[in-house]
């Protein structure tokens, strides 16, 4: 099952994004998609000027490996995980963030969201962005990743 997502989110990553509204000057409604636990819609950040460089599947993985499942909780707080990460393939530095919550009407497993992080993150590739958000009826998981090797911070 692992290899199986993980297949198959390195393909949807490179194929594939969710349809999104234009995001120049404000945040951005995506169309609704489907998770291991239910429905989703999407939401990006307004475009950055200085987004140059794609977010590679590898990161991609690494922000898969972040989100955890609802039952590792016992609250509706929210729970940020943050992490610099060097592309083994790309060489390239990025900070990496999720935010995640939970309302706790439903079960979310640790591997459901795979699916839509993989659509989100093909988003933000598309419409030049750093930051976005996912929401279900079972909770939302906001998703950060920036480029640091380039920015003179790091």
């Amino acid at each position: 099952m692992k290899l199986t997502s993980l297949l198959y989110s390195v393909f949807v990553s490179g194929v594939f994004s969710l349809h999104c509204g234009n995001n120049t000057h404000e945040w951005a409604a995506c169309d609704e998609s489907i998770t291991g636990s239910g429905k989703y819609v999407g939401y990006l950040a307004t475009k950055d000027p200085f987004f140059l460089d794609p977010i590679s599947n590898l990161t991609i993985i690494e922000i898969q490996k972040m989100h955890f499942g609802s039952e590792a909780v016992d609250n509706t707080d929210i729970h940020p995980d943050y992490k610099i990460y060097i592309c083994p393939i790309t060489g390239k530095t990025w900070f990496l963030s999720v935010s995640l919550v939970y309302n706790k009407k439903h079960t979310v497993k640790k591997r459901d969201w795979d699916t839509a992080i993989s659509e989100m993150v093909g988003a933000m590739n598309e419409h030049k962005t750093f930051q976005s958000t996912i929401n279900t009826d079972a909770g939302s998981m906001t998703i950060e990743a920036f480029h640091l090797s380039k920015s003179g911070y790091y």
